[in-house]
């Protein structure tokens, strides 16, 4: 993935990796991170990559449902999910999966 990524931007592949977090206190930081985010999503899909597995929580603002629209594959959402908010996720059609880990692993 890193290696995609990089080839995308023209970066170095030995980068951390591409990472949604949770900065929204800046308008700015949140449209610059959709159009980046949105470019990414539709560059891997191109490639046939598998699925992408995007941190973020049922909170709003969300960007799960704009990255599997542009994506155009299987998208995993992964952040303090609930059962009742994953499942509220996976009925709206937002992702195909949500991944758990902390309920499980305390």
């Amino acid at each position: 993935m890193r290696a995609i990524v990089a080839e995308e931007f023209g970066g170095p592949r030995e980068t951390e990796g591409c990472r949604k977090g949770r900065k929204a206190s800046s308008l700015i930081y949140e449209r610059e991170n959709r159009r980046t985010f949105g470019y990414v999503a539709r560059g891997v899909g191109r490639r046939g990559i598998a699925f992408i597995c995007a941190r973020e929580s049922p909170e709003e603002p969300r960007l799960v449902p704009e990255l599997k629209k542009a994506f155009g594959g299987p998208v995993v959402a992964n952040e303090l999910f609930t059962k009742e908010t994953g499942e509220q996720v996976l009925a709206k059609g937002e992702a195909d999966a949500v991944a758990y880990g902390t309920l499980f692993t305390c």
